[in-house]
């Protein structure tokens, strides 16, 4: 269990942000990586704009507190 687990339930999409965080390597550091594809590209936006919601629901439910 994470941290963030004893807090609160974390949805799929948002574990499947570590996808996401390989991209961000992939295009910082050289080496030889697999072309990121269109399609990638697409996947991740949606993944990190899924994070994202997620996040802000979360502080939201916070600030009622």
């Amino acid at each position: 269990m994470s941290g963030l687990e004893k807090f609160a339930k974390i949805p799929d999409d948002v574990r499947m942000s570590t996808n996401v965080t390989n991209y961000a390597v992939m295009t910082r550091y050289p080496g030889e990586y697999d072309e990121i594809t269109k399609k990638d590209y697409e996947e991740s936006m949606v993944i990190a704009k899924s994070c994202l919601g997620w996040v802000e629901s979360q502080m939201k439910i916070s600030e009622e507190r």
